[in-house]
């Protein structure tokens, strides 16, 4: 791989500050102090409020929130000598200069085999304390010896972890905490090794997130944002120390990366493509500015993301978290500055910078009236399809239905096994979501398949759930899809995903404000599929009589469930969640119904309901309302070998859908590995609607 960089840091004489230049910093006093600008006021009165004196060395007790007041203090005293106020930058660089000799004198944290070197990232939000009171604490020869051995511990072992673990965010925060030293101390020798070469800035901007701006790391927000932490930091300090390119607009050559078919990161193996590249071509550059904002179309109108992977963590709304303020700030990302305008600009995230610092720091005025014109969208290379009922500007903050489905591109690591699980959130509220919120310490049921909205063939998870890098081809592929202003529709597949089965496809369809879900399983042997949907509050089950009973599995998450009963269904069923999600199934004596209690919160569960069928193949077919209100009631009907007759009513008619087992004439079969018969998928309105229907053609809704 190529060098991209023509210098690490600028000649010049005085120390630059790594987070903000003394231009801007010179430009947000004059904004704050003489023309009393309303949003650096209140951004000013949040960072002084949290600049507290840290606690002495004696404590041997430090905290995040102990790093990000040492940060705020350390802007303040750079920020009023700019602003010529020499007895408030004393004040404050002396309070900063505590802060930073007290956590030298402490040390270290002990080094943890599983955690890398993740446990002294802290130094990360030191080096930009120190750097901005670089000038105005009075420091002494030896206290600059001091802080300069701190900074500098484990260096060598930093470099070989760095290159020693691949692509994993461990590496990649070694790699920052290497580089924020270098840009502080100004040591090319250490800064070229960071921005350049193999595991390097350039290298993890081009290697370390998918085409699509996504990482690897396969969770939508937690490790998105967690991946993109280590990165930006590194852009952020080689952007204050000189280097050139600019490493905040660096474009680099999509010559290495993850979704190259055949490749590796050295951490795990991708066998093949999830989607056909000739719709969804590869890009020749990558750049920060995608990864920093690849995940604003997969948000809910509230501007919370979908947490699909790992074990879903709740998500605060991407309105107030500092990297949508640095896409505004330093990309001018009107999409960024649209989810600002809906939120206080708190700019928190981690530990590395206060509340309101970053606003403070740069400031940059919010367009009168920004726009963001979000879309349903496809995440070809990661592997999700976010179906959107409203689309344009009216989505954010209105009741719109959004539904993500997960297909691809592996089971392992921290996507778990979870292959064409579902999310959907509508009507104001969350309904069907991950967010389990339990932690490592309930491993076996974050990671199962059980705990995913998905499908559990023969009472085992999907690979993955045993290994967090278990390798295996369990890549899932997107088959087609379609979104026209009537029908949002996308169809995935993971057929490899277990051992024996031949088909494994979901197909939704987003029509008005109700989803149609429609899964197919069939093995080459008799087996049971149970079909998961983990809900929200209270369930409540009509159409069925449930009484005390067993699931028959006890392993793969299934021996976290509780409350277990079971019944037939007696007529349609409509199965009720507190929060108004209703899901409506048409009736099928062949279906058994189950609802549980799984894990959630540390104090609290979530309602689970579970539909089975035992045989070599299934269909389950429900429909999705989050509102409770909007659908009246789904019929089913068989269509002997050809296929199957789905009608939704609603209040103001019916929606038809068909799916046929034989494509249309002139229709290609699509390129992928199934063996099971190609599902053709019309939908249309009224008895009679085969002049409007649509059709999937080749592997693609046309």
């Amino acid at each position: 791989m190529r060098n991209y960089f023509e210098r690490y840091h600028s000649p010049g004489k005085r120390h630059p500050y790594l987070l903000v230049s003394r231009r801007a910093l010179a430009a947000t006093a004059r904004r704050l102090f003489d023309n009393k600008d309303a949003l650096l006021v209140k951004a000013h009165r949040v960072v002084v409020s949290g600049a507290v004196p840290a606690p002495s060395s004696s404590s041997k007790q430090f905290n995040a929130g102990q790093t990000a007041a040492t940060v705020g203090a350390a802007y303040l005293s750079a920020l009023y000598e700019t602003a010529g106020q020499s007895r408030k930058a004393a004040m404050y660089g002396r309070r900063a200069r505590k802060a930073l000799l007290a956590f030298a004198e402490m040390g270290l944290p002990e080094r943890a085999a599983s955690m890398g070197y993740l446990r002294e990232t802290y130094l990360v939000g030191l080096a930009f304390a120190y750097d901005l009171a670089w000038e105005t604490a009075g420091w002494t020869r030896g206290e600059r010896e001091v802080m300069k051995r701190f900074f500098n511990l484990h260096s060598g072992e930093l470099l070989d972890h760095m290159h020693r673990v691949g692509m994993s965010n461990h590496a990649a925060w070694s790699m920052c905490r290497l580089a924020t030293t270098g840009a502080l101390f100004r040591d090319e020798a250490l800064l070229s090794e960071c921005l350049d070469g193999p595991e390097s800035y350039a290298h993890r901007v081009a290697h370390e997130f998918f085409d699509d701006g996504m990482t690897y790391e396969q969770s939508t927000w937690g490790y998105q944002v967690y991946s993109l932490m280590p990165v930006t930091l590194t852009a952020l300090a080689a952007h204050g120390a000189g280097a050139r390119p600019d490493p905040l607009t660096l474009k680099v050559d999509n010559d290495l990366s993850f979704t190259h078919r055949g490749d590796s990161t050295g951490d795990v193996h991708l066998p093949f493509y999830p989607c056909d590249e000739r719709e969804f071509p590869r890009p020749k550059e990558k750049s920060l500015s995608l990864a920093l904002t690849a995940f604003y179309d997969m948000l809910r109108p509230d501007t919370t993301c979908p947490s699909i992977g790992d074990y879903g963590q709740p998500t605060p709304p991407v309105v107030d978290h500092w990297t949508v303020e640095l896409a505004w700030d330093f990309f001018g990302d009107r999409r960024a500055a649209r989810l600002l305008s809906m939120g206080e600009r708190a700019a928190v995230g981690m530990h590395y910078f206060p509340p309101y610092l970053l606003t403070l720091a740069f400031g940059k005025p919010l367009p009168k009236r920004p726009r963001f014109e979000t879309r349903s969208v496809i995440y070809p290379h990661a592997g999700h399809a976010v179906l959107k009922s409203v689309e344009g500007d009216a989505y954010w903050g209105s009741d719109a239905v959004c539904a993500l489905v997960k297909f691809g591109p592996y089971g392992n690591g921290h996507g778990h096994g979870d292959k064409l699980h579902l999310d959907i959130a509508g009507a104001g509220h969350k309904c069907c979501i991950e967010e389990i919120e339990v932690g490592y310490d309930k491993w076996p049921y974050s990671n199962s398949t059980v705990s995913h909205n998905t499908v559990v063939a023969g009472g085992r998870s999907q690979p993955g759930d045993e290994e967090m890098y278990a390798l295996n081809d369990s890549c899932g592929r997107l088959l087609f899809h379609r979104f026209d202003e009537s029908i949002k529709i996308v169809s995935a597949e993971a057929p490899d995903v277990y051992d024996g089965l031949t088909t494994y496809r979901r197909t939704a369809a987003l029509i008005g404000s109700c989803l149609l879900d429609i899964f197919e399983v069939e093995a080459e042997k008799p087996t049971t599929f149970d079909w998961f949907l983990h809900g929200r509050g209270r369930l409540s089950i009509k159409g069925a009589s449930l009484k005390p009973a067993s699931l028959g599995y006890r392993r793969h998450g299934y021996q976290f469930l509780r409350g277990v009963r079971k019944g037939k269904s007696c007529g349609p069923l409509v199965a009720r969640f507190s929060p108004g999600h209703a899901v409506l199934m048409p009736e099928d004596d062949a279906t058994e119904v189950f609802c549980a209690r799984g894990s959630w919160k540390a104090t609290a569960t979530r309602p689970v309901l579970i539909l089975r069928r035992r045989g070599t193949r299934a269909v389950f077919v429900v429909v999705h309302d989050p509102s409770g209100k909007a659908v009246k009631g789904v019929r089913l009907e068989k269509r002997g070998n050809a296929g199957l007759s789905v009608t939704i009513d609603l209040e103001s008619g019916s929606e038809y859908v068909e799916l046929r087992k034989t494509p249309p004439s002139g229709a290609k079969q699509p390129n992928r590995r199934s063996k099971a018969p190609w599902d053709i998928v019309y939908l249309g309105e009224g008895p009679s609607s085969a002049g409007n229907a649509l059709k999937a053609r080749g592997g693609k809704v046309r």
